[in-house]
């Protein structure tokens, strides 16, 4: 079973629709990103090997941070201090807690993962990471160079903005980052196109590093105006679309982003969500193995129609070179993964390889073999059977008297 709307689970959610609604609301499903455990660590842990066998020299090492909500003004604990009559403000501490519920509450949320993937990453790459350090050891004889928020997905961006700005707001963080002695990372396994914008225009100016851009309701698409209308249509009236509008078309096996459209992801009133917390067995399958129907389903958004008989990787490089639209510039992997629901990693590889082949020139402009390439991973369209016909020609030898009516 290759469609979420297939299952018992989303043949129960789409019921809940009007008759003429039900295709648009089965497409609407199975246009959902369906990730597990196993591909945002997978995508994460490959973030960060990247990112440690880029850093070099004496500040090379980096603070990993399992992103979560600050209720405090300050990422540190500070403590003022007055000398020849200014007040100073002072980052002080040696580590920083991975996990910590706000007051009343006991609820752990996605931070909770993301604290182990740090701590898998810190046992991997000892000389490259250090696990939640505090302002101390910034300042100790193994200096560290970087600060990285790690996340599992940046919807809107207001989150990872948010904990940017607790660190931002630290004067010795500042201080920092002004000398040059500091740089900002955020690393996720998934993002939309504008939270990732949005989280990369920070004053801290940090560098995004995001392996999978998922698919909103904004996107492209003729079905995407159907879709956001019956999300408005049968929604709550507070944020039918989810969390800042962002209306992302992605789902984890361990939750639901309150990014997603409200219609999925909540219950209300007699509306039943697809589910509640972890997704249920019947749907672990489906995670995580759906790339060959993504590949196939964003190949078709863009008018291409891949043959059978291609393997994955030809697959993906055709994808790749009909999503370029005849060249490629840079900076705009973000935008291409979003498009052909390929990874950014992928788009960024693809490209590297395609320069390689001579499929893209130096100015990334696709090459005569790049075109050739494309056009040949296309389907062939089947001949049209020939119909037999007369082959000597007919003339009429008499012509009939037209009828009168009498």
């Amino acid at each position: 079973m290759s469609r979420l709307s297939e299952t018992q689970t989303g043949k129960a959610w789409i019921s809940q629709f009007d008759t003429g609604d039900q295709p648009d609301a089965a497409r609407l499903l199975d246009a959902l990103r369906l990730m597990d455990d196993a591909d945002v660590s997978n995508a994460i842990r490959g973030l960060l090997q990247q990112l440690c066998e880029e850093r070099i020299g004496p500040r090379r090492r980096i603070a990993l941070y399992a992103e979560r909500e600050i209720s405090k003004r300050y990422a540190f604990d500070v403590v003022s201090r007055t000398k020849h009559g200014v007040k100073r403000i002072r980052a002080v501490g040696s580590v920083v807690p991975a996990v910590k519920p706000r007051r009343g509450q006991t609820r752990v949320g996605s931070e909770g993962p993301m604290a182990f993937i740090v701590s898998q990453a810190v046992e991997t790459w000892p000389k490259s990471y250090v696990n939640h350090p505090g302002p101390d050891r910034f300042r100790g004889r193994r200096p560290i160079g970087a600060i990285a928020i790690v996340t599992d997905f940046i919807g809107s961006g207001t989150r990872v903005s948010d904990m940017l700005t607790k660190f931002w707001n630290v004067p010795s963080v500042r201080s920092w980052r002004s000398r040059g002695w500091i740089d900002f990372f955020v690393v996720a396994a998934a993002g939309t196109a504008n939270g990732v914008a949005r989280v990369g225009a920070h004053r801290a100016e940090p560098v995004v590093r995001v392996a999978e851009i998922v698919p909103t309701l904004a996107g492209g698409g003729s079905a995407r105006p159907r879709w956001r209308a019956i999300a408005e249509r049968y929604g709550p009236p507070d944020e039918p679309l989810g969390y800042g509008n962002t209306a992302a078309l992605v789902a984890f096996s361990y939750r639901m982003p309150n990014n997603a459209p409200a219609i999925i992801r909540r219950s209300f009133g007699a509306w039943k969500s697809l589910f509640q917390g972890s997704a249920p067995q019947e749907l672990w399958p489906l995670f995580g193995a759906d790339q060959k129907r993504r590949l196939t389903e964003a190949a078709a958004e863009l008018g291409l129609e891949i043959a059978g008989d291609l393997h994955s990787g030809e697959a993906r490089v055709a994808l790749f070179l009909a999503s370029i639209q005849g060249r490629f510039r840079p900076g705009s992997e973000v935008a291409l993964a979003e498009m052909s629901g390929l990874s950014v990693p992928d788009v960024l590889q693809l490209y590297r390889s395609a320069l390689k082949q001579g499929l893209l020139s130096d100015q990334g402009r696709l090459t005569d073999a790049g075109h050739k390439a494309l056009a040949a991973s296309e389907r062939e369209m089947p001949r049209r059977a020939v119909v037999p016909t007369e082959t000597a020609p007919y003339y009429p030898k008499r012509l009939r008297v037209p009828r009168r009516d009498i």
